[in-house]
């Protein structure tokens, strides 16, 4: 019986359907007689992963801690690991950077040490998100340069692709637009190898973010178009607030500026729905901008005081220094 449960959940999450699989998952987990230990640490593990994409990160941190209450001697490393990666990602999403970065830095040499090397490639990329987020754009691209290396020694796709991805972000930022268009290309080319649709919509978000970056506008509403229709279809709801936001940036920039208010106020629901404090501070500055350009000039500082008081809550260097730079642009107008 358990067997057969744990089988249809397989195939469901395959297909994305996160609430049906939940669903299973939550029957199966019921049969506490039945399943104990490492079978039980799977589940919850499987569990975790939908939680996240779903964005519901109350019940993702509860399954989290039972997941690592279950830790123990006689745990595999590998699962192990993945617990403690899953404790740090959660972490590193309510944007508690300094614990994100400690448990990932001790994840990497544990893993070292036991010649893991997935598990150190997925560490070592986790923790390039983390030093990503708080604009330590060297120190993420030598973690994720090292990750490449790693799941490319291992075989290891999905792991291929995600590095692959994070090497062309962080060239994009910096501005490094013909280096970082070929590796977001290769993960698309990964992702679509491997059936990853997730991963296929992340790479379509970052060519749009290229396109708007270089004001190639009907380029970037493409791209995101295809990242929101592709986050929708798989449920991924951090995917889903990325497009609606950079959807509504574009046509901000292209003065279409009552549909990028619409988009920005979704924007903003959906980022505080998921519980992403720097997702939901990313919003509120962005909605700022496009009040702004409304001429709503105090309703946009309001926002951008908004956006000033959550980077400072959860360390948010780069939403602080905008935050700070749009409400001096307002006051010195």
């Amino acid at each position: 019986r358990i067997e057969c449960r744990r089988q249809r959940q397989m195939c469901i999450r395959d297909r994305y359907r996160n609430e049906s699989a939940l669903e299973l998952m939550d029957a199966t987990l019921e049969v506490e007689d039945l399943l104990r230990g490492e079978a039980r640490l799977r589940v919850l593990l499987g569990k975790v992963a939908r939680l996240d994409i779903l964005g519901r990160r109350e019940e993702q941190g509860t399954a989290i801690d039972e997941a690592l209450a279950l830790v123990d001697a006689d745990t595999p490393a590998d699962l192990a690991i993945e617990a403690r990666i899953a404790k740090a990602t959660a972490h590193d999403r309510a944007g508690e950077f300094e614990a994100a970065e400690a448990l990932l830095a001790a994840c990497v040499k544990e893993t070292k040490a036991a010649g893991d090397a997935s598990g150190e490639a997925n560490a070592r990329g986790r923790l390039g998100n983390v030093h990503f987020a708080l604009g330590r754009y060297e120190e993420a691209r030598a973690e994720y340069t090292a990750s490449l290396a790693l799941a490319r020694e291992e075989g290891d796709r999905k792991q291929e692709a995600m590095a692959t991805g994070s090497l062309g972000n962080v060239f994009a930022v910096e501005g490094r637009y013909t280096e970082a268009e070929p590796l977001i290309e290769a993960l698309i080319g990964i992702a679509n190898e491997t059936g990853n649709r997730r991963v296929e919509g992340a790479g379509y978000g970052n060519l749009g973010t290229i396109a708007l970056m270089q004001g190639r506008y009907d380029d970037a509403l493409s791209f995101f178009e295809r990242r929101l229709a592709i986050a929708r279809e798989t449920g991924d709801r951090h995917g889903e607030a990325f497009a609606v936001g950079h959807i509504g940036n574009t046509l901000r920039e292209v003065g279409r500026l009552d549909e990028a208010y619409t988009h920005g106020e979704r924007y903003v629901a959906i980022a505080e729905e998921i519980g992403d404090p720097q997702e939901h501070a990313l919003a509120i500055g962005y909605l700022g901008d496009t009040l702004s350009r409304l001429g709503r000039r105090d309703e946009a500082c309001a926002c951008y005081e908004r956006q000033l008081k959550l980077a400072l809550e959860i360390g948010d260097h780069l939403g602080e220094t905008k935050a700070r730079q749009s409400l001096g642009s307002h006051y010195l107008a």
